[in-house]
């Protein structure tokens, strides 16, 4: 059976495709299985085990016509189309493919309401949390279009195949970035933690994309330790390699927190304007999610370029001690507070 997996972004979002392709594999080894994704995504599956070849959306060919002529391009190639990000462009190519489709469910209605919701009850706090219970797993998500196949979830993890896996030593990795404001928890407290780290022992290793870079070096600067700066200088799987040597990575809600948890590596992530809610968090494995659930938040689905409270209290409540305790009583740091 030739299956086709389409997922065009974000990263972090094709990243989790990875799980969904291996569990695939397991299950059905005689499957070929294809990825339709950005080209500047497809190295995720590069050196793949599950994957047979990758499609790349070229940048610049992206319109209307160019969809058009990549579908028809795509006709009657492959017995099933599983539309893991459901919107017009994987619309358009899965019709024009012509072949079997079904399409994830990405529930933006709910989580739009959700965001919507928040504002009302940060503003009148007394308002109940209606979506108290209400959760969501994008990679099981995944899993449930898949079902036709009879592939099962099983608290699947994404994973990266690396061409030289690191070998484990004592370094601390930090993924400082994220697209958003509130996504990101603040820099001095990344400093503080990197300074910590480091007198405990731990060499520390800022990760990143370029975008990322002035905030990396403000850490290191504000940490006033030896910090290792690889932000904007990787790869993806050279992101994934030397994430791999760490002892854990400490996140923001990002794709850098998805790469590292591919890489087998533990993830502390810290998710602070945006929720697990959305069904983004890394909560397999031996990973940490660290979250408050506060009236004013998820204050977006991506997050926001402020604090529309003013507080920031999602990411204040968020302490360095709280991770250094969370470190010391899974990997054994010698911290202990107080």
């Amino acid at each position: 059976m030739k299956i086709l997996l389409i997922r065009f972004s974000s990263l972090g979002d094709v990243v989790m495709v990875t799980a969904l392709a291996a569990a695939i594999k397991k299950q059905l080894p005689d499957a070929e299985i294809s990825v339709l994704t950005k080209e500047e995504y497809a190295e995720v599956f590069a050196g793949s085990k599950d994957v047979s070849g990758v499609i790349p959306l070229k940048s610049g060919k992206r319109s209307f016509l160019d969809l058009c002529a990549l579908g028809e391009g795509l006709e009657k190639k492959f017995d099933l189309i599983l539309d893991l990000h459901a919107n017009p462009r994987s619309f358009i190519v899965s019709v024009l493919a012509s072949a079997k489709t079904v399409r994830y469910r990405k529930h933006m209605l709910k989580r739009r309401l959700l965001v919507l919701y928040s504002y009302f009850r940060g503003a009148f706090n007394f308002l109940p949390d209606v979506f108290a219970k209400s959760g969501d797993n994008v990679v099981g998500n995944y899993f449930r279009a898949a079902r036709t196949l009879g592939v099962k979830y099983e608290n699947n993890a994404p994973v990266i195949y690396m061409a030289k896996p690191a070998k484990k030593e004592r370094v601390a990795g930090i993924a400082c970035g994220a697209r958003y404001f509130t996504k990101r928890w603040p820099e001095e407290k990344y400093a503080e933690l990197a300074r910590s780290l480091s007198g405990e022992g731990f060499s520390v290793t800022l990760f990143g994309g370029k975008d990322d870079l002035p905030a990396a070096e403000r850490i290191a600067a504000l940490s006033g330790v030896n910090v290792k700066n690889l932000a904007g200088k990787t790869g993806i799987i050279e992101l994934a390699e030397a994430m791999s040597s760490c002892s854990f990575v400490v996140a923001n809600d990002s794709a850098p927190m998805h790469i590292a948890a591919a890489s087998g590596t533990p993830v502390i992530a810290l998710f602070c304007g945006t929720s697990p809610k959305f069904g983004f968090a890394p909560a397999y494995g031996k990973n940490t999610v660290m979250n408050f659930e506060l009236p004013c938040k998820p204050c977006g689905i991506h997050g926001q370029k402020f604090c529309w409270t003013g507080g920031f209290k999602c990411a204040e409540m968020i302490t360095v001690d709280s991770i250094l305790e969370t470190i010391s009583d899974k990997y054994d740091t010698g911290h202990r507070n107080g």
